[in-house]
């Protein structure tokens, strides 16, 4: 027998627009942030993922004075029903939020115009912050001052906290007394053992006159031109080697050097390897010869035998 119900039908509210076009939305902004990511304002897939963000809100509007979303960790909900869901945390926009306290957004009309790309802004900016970052989301947010988002927020220290019972009160001792129990119940220190306590320790302090001295060694090493020392041990093995692969990869280095002198503006470095040329010139000793090699082929060029010295 089927009866009656004497109860009427609980009313269901019905909503401004089709959940499917908020999880559209969702959808769009997830690409307007990909788009933030990878692109500059002035590149055209930007720009287009930027309009596609402004087109679908002004259909939101149509129906709707705001848009109110509950943050869960991997989900947004609006109404109870789930727009957007990524179990992928690294990729998801609502654990981007939720890990910093947020748990609902509300957007109103004239977010489109300029605050949405602030907003994709601040939470790829919040996506790529250290571990040890003096901000958080709720900083960059803040310093936003959006005037068409809203968001409520709850603190992670307080979330789920656990009040503590009042312990009983632990008795306090002047410092002397227990410094002295701590003795009395440490070990026996084993023979042999050397305590830093045993030793007069005494600091010693530099006189004034050997602080100048370490001031001006100091200083006078800091003020050595080190383009200069490079250059004369250069001259000097360029005068002393006489083997001539040596000296043609001495030139080499010295060749290399002008040019990089030249672009730093040390012309009084240039003028130093010009002078010290011409005196290398002068002093260098004369080039020797390898030993000859076992061969049928007669010595030729200027390592011949008949123009070395013995």
């Amino acid at each position: 027998m089927t009866g009656i119900s004497r109860f009427a039908p609980a009313h269901v509210p019905e909503l401004a627009l089709p959940p499917a076009q908020v999880e559209e939305l969702m959808q769009v902004l997830v690409k307007g942030l990909r788009a933030t990511q990878l692109y500059l304002p002035n590149n055209p897939v930007y720009q287009r993922a930027v309009e596609n963000i402004r087109a679908s809100f002004r259909q939101i509007w149509q129906a709707t004075d705001d848009l109110h979303l509950d943050v869960e960790e991997t989900s947004f909900k609006w109404e109870n029903a789930v727009v957007y869901s990524q179990e992928q945390r690294g990729e998801s926009i609502a654990w981007t939020l939720y890990k910093d306290g947020i748990r609902s957004v509300t957007i109103r009309p004239g977010v489109e115009d300029a605050e949405i790309v602030r907003f994709l802004a601040v939470l790829h900016k919040a996506k790529n912050l250290a571990a040890d970052a003096p901000d958080d989301l709720l900083t960059l947010l803040w310093s936003e001052d959006f005037q068409f988002i809203s968001y409520t927020f709850r603190e992670l220290a307080a979330e789920n906290a656990v009040p503590i019972e009042a312990g009983e009160t632990i008795p306090s001792a002047p410092p002397s007394e227990i410094r002295h129990a701590v003795e009395q119940e440490a070990p026996p220190r084993p023979e042999g053992i050397v305590s830093i306590e045993e030793f007069d320790t005494t600091l010693y302090f530099l006189e004034e006159r050997e602080i100048e001295y370490l001031r001006k060694e100091a200083d006078r090493e800091y003020a050595q031109d080190l383009r200069r020392n490079v250059l004369a041990m250069l001259f000097d093995l360029l005068e002393l080697q006489t083997y001539g692969t040596v000296r043609a990869e001495l030139i080499g280095i010295v060749e290399n050097f002008i040019p990089y002198l030249l672009g730093a503006g040390d012309f009084r470095s240039v003028a130093y390897i010009l002078r010290e040329v011409r005196v290398v010139l002068e002093r260098a000793r004369e080039p020797r010869c390898t030993p000859p090699r076992r061969s049928s082929a007669k010595p030729s060029g200027s390592c011949a035998p008949r123009r070395c010295r013995p």
